[in-house]
């Protein structure tokens, strides 16, 4: 949500995962957290509409965001910690 009242409709910005400036193996953001982005212009598919959006999301200051370290402590692993198991793919539903 901006600071800024009236900067954008309904007062929310939408962040996608490949705008936030991080080296987490999978970049998030916390409720709650202060950020710093710019806004971009995402036209939708069909080309009739286009929606606004978070681009170039830091912490305050520009730093990178980093959670992996933090949300890596409050996992709890299924067998040791650090282990890989092999598998084949039966099924993957590409409309989600």
């Amino acid at each position: 949500q901006p600071d800024v009242e009236g900067l954008v409709p309904d007062g929310k910005v939408m962040v996608h995962w490949a705008e936030i400036t991080s080296s987490d193996k999978w970049p998030c953001l916390q409720k709650g957290s202060a950020v710093e982005f710019n806004l971009k212009k995402v036209v939708v598919k069909s080309g009739s509409a286009a929606i606004i959006r978070a681009a170039g999301v830091t912490l305050p200051g520009g730093e990178a965001v980093a959670l992996d370290g933090e949300l890596e402590e409050k996992r709890e692993p299924v067998g040791n910690r650090g282990d890989r198991y092999s598998g084949t793919i039966k099924f993957y539903d590409t409309k989600k």
